[in-house]
């Protein structure tokens, strides 16, 4: 399947599936401040997500995909509160939790292609560098 826009990406994907199970859950929720700040993190993430593919460079990729892992992070530490809480139940920690998890691998495999993918460049541009200087040298 070729990914042309951030809806494609399972990342994004799960991100959008977990912030909606986040916010049927937290409708019960009586801490407030709680489910209103694990929702907007929800939403930040998938944001995130979305800016990081939409971006022309690879620096700015890995900054956005970076930060939607921190944000998932986030959401992870949080389920921990609305567990002891009463928010959400032992099942549900285990699902968002296992899907926070999967987010997290997906978007560290994406910077990590990126990484190589700019070693491999970066490798490719020497080669030719040395080539290239080499030519020179014998054509003097």
């Amino acid at each position: 399947m070729k990914i042309e826009k951030f809806e494609d990406l399972i990342a994004w994907q799960k991100a959008k599936e977990l912030t909606a199970k986040l916010y049927v859950v937290s409708r019960n929720c009586k801490e407030y401040g709680l489910k209103d700040i694990v929702t907007k993190t929800g939403i930040s993430m998938m944001n995130q997500i979305a800016e990081g593919f939409e971006k022309r460079n690879n620096k700015d990729i890995k900054t956005a995909f970076l930060n939607a892992k921190w944000w998932t992070s986030q959401i992870r530490s949080m389920l921990y509160m609305l567990l002891e809480l009463g928010c959400i139940s032992q099942e549900e920690f285990k699902e968002f939790y296992d899907i926070t998890r999967h987010i997290t691998k997906m978007l560290m495999a994406f910077v990590k292609s990126i990484n190589v993918a700019e070693k491999k460049r970066e490798e490719s541009n020497e080669k030719w560098k040395m080539n290239n200087e080499g030519k020179v040298m014998k054509n003097e």
